[in-house]
């Protein structure tokens, strides 16, 4: 048994060519999708690193483990165990190929559970700034691994700002006058570095002779803010990935494994922490305890067209809210304080998918129905994890420096300024 699991930082769904993306940016991902299993909305649990992958890993919602926000200052409990930790128990080698822990240890020295069980736990800082050397670890140690049964998990950094796409990666045209529509050009440039090195990973697989033995996985943490007007403590972006709309929580799913997954398309509601029971199912493993997400094997064979009706969020990184969405609506929570904040937002997402227009004074009857919903659920969540206080709300906002005005204006000088920084470094080519 061989498990590829690529999880490709702030990489939004519909940037790609498998989600129906104008450009040809992912070539190499639409080729797998179109050997695999697409799932065309799936969410992640929040705009930030942390708790998405702590999510995908766990299968279970940043209200069973905790961790809440990007610079999070907690651990998650042992008794929740990684995937890592479950493929070893099934006698398979662990190999990462990941910054979680590492990036940040020398600063931090936090985030130990993503090397939890890893045999190999590996990161190369790369002298051109992208991931080749981490590409060349990866391919690497799929033909030294070839005979055994694996997990491999590599966390690409890209399309991540600032926006730099190596020379060869640039094939979009713009308008050089516009500079949004320069960053969009730039953002999808890395994306198509990225497709390059799942390119290289196919390749590696199929030359070591396990491609069709192998479960290949595509996905990512968050998605990126791309234009879309998003306000953060009273100030507007247009770019990063600091608020919970789609653009930063829609993220793809694609799985390919022939024989077991079928080859297909679902518009299923699903969440990142469906993969861990996914895989679970898929590999007939039993799990040492409960989790959160619900198997898409079921909905993958086509015996079921969804296992859920809403997907569940938390921001605690820039701003403390919460959200819940259905198919065709959203609500946002903000537990901020202060005169000016907007307490709820709720979102017609079929006649107003950019979520523009907030629609809490005008259907206040369908925002109280989403708000008890989400506050049953949560409530569930908590009894079921023995949780005696909601994380989200005991937790402070991570990135404190943003309440400082000085500094939140230097943060966002650089989530409109990526491009111009580039420029000025003359490092794109």
């Amino acid at each position: 048994m061989k498990i590829v699991i690529v999880v490709v930082d702030t990489l939004r769904a519909d940037h790609l060519g498998c989600y129906g993306y104008h450009r040809a940016t992912s070539p190499n991902l639409d080729a797998v999708a179109a050997d695999g299993f697409v799932f065309t909305h799936c969410f992640a649990v929040s705009n930030c690193t942390h708790p998405g992958f702590t999510a995908l890993f766990t299968g279970c919602y940043p209200e069973t483990t905790g961790i809440t926000s990007h610079w999070t200052r907690v651990d998650l409990p042992d008794a929740i165990p990684m995937l890592a930790e479950i493929a070893k128990a099934h006698g398979l080698r662990t190999l990462a190929v990941d910054n979680l822990y590492d990036r940040w240890r020398e600063r931090w020295r936090l985030y130990p559970w993503f090397r939890r069980a890893n045999d190999v736990y590996e990161f190369r800082q790369d002298p051109n700034g992208h991931d080749t050397a981490n590409c060349d670890l990866v391919c690497d140690l799929i033909h030294r691994h070839a005979a055994d049964d694996f997990l491999l998990f590599y966390h690409p950094w890209y399309p991540h700002g600032p926006y730099q796409p190596p020379a060869g990666c640039q094939p979009f045209e713009w308008d050089k006058g516009d500079d949004l529509a320069d960053v969009v050009a730039r953002y999808d440039g890395e994306i198509v570095y990225t497709d390059a090195e799942i390119r290289r990973i196919v390749e590696a697989v199929s030359d070591a002779g396990i491609y069709d033995q192998t479960l290949l996985i595509v996905t990512s943490d968050h998605g990126e803010i791309m234009g879309e007007d998003r306000m953060v403590r009273g100030h507007r972006f247009n770019t990063s990935h600091i608020d919970l709309g789609d653009e930063c929580l829609r993220v793809p799913l694609v799985l390919r494994w022939p024989g077991v997954v079928p080859v297909g398309r679902s518009d299923a509601l699903v969440q990142q922490p469906d993969l861990l029971p996914t895989i679970a199912d898929l590999l007939q493993w039993q799990l040492p305890r409960a989790v959160d997400g619900m198997s898409l094997a079921p909905v993958m064979r086509g015996d079921l067209a969804s296992v859920r009706d809403t997907v569940h969020f938390v921001e605690n990184t820039y701003q403390k809210q919460r959200g819940i969405r259905t198919r065709t609506h959203k609500l946002t929570h903000s537990f901020e304080d202060g005169d000016s904040v907007v307490r709820r937002e709720l979102y017609d997402l079929e006649a107003d998918p950019l979520e523009q227009f907030n629609l809490v004074d005008i259907a206040p009857g369908l925002a109280d129905e989403l708000e008890a919903r989400m506050t049953t659920w949560v409530s569930e969540r908590l009894a079921a994890a023995g949780r005696t206080e909601d994380a989200l709300l005991a937790q402070d906002i991570t990135s404190d420096g943003l309440r400082d005005r000085g500094w939140f204006a230097h943060e966002r000088r650089l989530a409109h300024a990526y491009i111009w920084r580039a420029r000025q470094r003359n490092e794109c080519g």
